[in-house]
């Protein structure tokens, strides 16, 4: 338990840091182009651990020679937090599937689950930030209510969106646009 509460802690405190440096006025993105399914992968090992506690798999169906232009650090902490989130909210024996493609000048990278999804009348509070919507994970995973925010912060600095679809019960996919 005190390892649990710990690891929570960690996680708040890691999300705010992060947030405090995006606030700052001296922040700018490290911009650099690199392969997608690369840094996918490095998420993904990251991740196993959680996912295999679950037993739920994760599928990188993004392209080999996929290549995208970003803050690789920044991209990273949004894929992170969006496959994290879709482990939690994931029942046993699930899948959260990642892919990508490019069309009119916009960059699309889709993290879709099969978890429990989102009910109707909170997806417009999910990436409000005066109004703190947490709730627990399908094994009482619990989250600071941060998470969502920082992603979409993040997308915006690269002048970019993030959107969502859901249906309670059915899963849910987060599309992170970003321009090419």
């Amino acid at each position: 338990e005190l390892n649990l509460a710990l690891k929570r802690q960690y996680s708040l405190l890691t999300s705010l840091l992060d947030w405090t440096r995006l606030q700052s006025k001296n922040f700018q993105l490290n911009l650099e182009t690199f392969l997608l399914k690369t840094l996918l992968n490095e998420v993904i090992e990251t991740l196993i651990f959680m996912a295999k506690q679950k037993e739920i798999e994760l599928i990188n169906k993004i392209p080999d020679e996929f290549a995208v232009s970003a803050d690789k650090s920044m991209l990273k902490l949004v894929l992170n937090n969006l496959i994290s989130n879709g482990i939690k909210f994931t029942n046993r024996i699930g899948m959260i599937e990642i892919s990508a493609n490019k069309q009119n000048g916009i960059v699309s990278i889709k993290v879709t689950d099969n978890g429990i999804g989102i009910a109707e009348e909170y997806l417009g509070h999910i990436f409000a930030q005066d109004i703190r919507y947490t709730t627990d994970g399908t094994e009482k995973e619990s989250g600071s209510g941060l998470g969502l925010i920082l992603c979409k912060e993040i997308v915006e600095k690269h002048s970019g969106a993030i959107e969502v679809e859901s249906k309670a019960g059915k899963g849910t996919t987060f599309t992170i646009k970003l321009p090419l």
